[in-house]
């Protein structure tokens, strides 16, 4: 697994993308404000736990109408999409980073949003979407080695797999990091599927020269073997 995969892995829900730290700093900026407000207004500072859920709630409201209302605004749309983020509504950051990228393709590329999209849609088994956004990731960084794994993996995980397109991507890697242990890992895999003993064994072998302690090893040398013998293969997912 990637170290990328680990940041934006949303069943973890460990979001990475570049902004996602700054929604704290608004609301208590928020909360700061109105509570000098009350106090200028009344002459007496407003209980500080009710001053504080009106402040986050106005806050909160007021990005997400402005985003909604502003459809061109890409600095609405990632000021929302932080908040939704931040109480762990998915389901509505994603619309909202696919708005901004096109709006600016190239700004939203900058804050990694093609991947963490690609990741999100990898995660949901969406893989035609995932891999969608990991060819816009490609567009931004070409040839990036995780990107290209993480796009042939979704050939292997598809129904049904797809290991010939997966072989394609996986071995561009190789081709000039020969010792990339994910990417031999995905092969590995992708030679399963197609059933070639040969083949599995010797990225298997080139695999655990380069990552011994690999947690995928043990489980494909068990396949590798069975495919040998004639007996039923089930290949192991990350």
């Amino acid at each position: 697994m990637t170290r990328r995969r680990i940041i934006f892995g949303i069943s973890g829900l460990a979001i990475g993308f570049i902004v996602a730290f700054s929604w704290t700093r608004s609301y208590n900026n928020a909360m700061i404000s109105e509570g000098q407000s009350r106090t200028s207004e009344t002459g007496a500072a407003a209980p500080a736990g009710a001053a504080g859920e009106q402040a986050g709630m106005s806050a909160v409201r007021e990005k997400i109408e402005r985003a909604k209302n502003n459809p061109g605004d890409f600095n609405a749309q990632i000021d929302a999409a932080e908040l939704y983020n931040q109480i762990g509504r998915f389901n509505e950051v994603v619309p909202l980073l696919e708005r901004a990228y096109k709006i600016d393709g190239a700004r939203a590329a900058s804050m990694d949003i093609p991947i963490f999209l690609a990741h999100y849609y990898s995660e949901q088994k969406g893989y035609a979407n995932a891999e969608k956004w990991y060819r816009a990731e490609l567009d931004a960084k070409p040839k990036d080695a995780d990107t290209l794994i993480e796009l042939g993996a979704t050939f292997i995980d598809r129904e049904p797999p797809q290991p010939d397109k997966a072989i394609e991507y996986l071995q561009s890697v190789l081709k000039t990091s020969p010792n990339n242990a994910h990417a031999l890992v995905h092969l590995t895999q992708a030679y399963l599927l197609k059933k070639d003993g040969r083949a599995a064994e010797d990225s298997l072998t080139k695999a655990k020269q380069a990552d011994p302690g690999n947690k995928m090893i043990p489980d494909l040398e068990k396949q590798v073997s069975a495919l040998k013998s004639g007996q039923q293969v089930v290949v192991p997912k990350e």
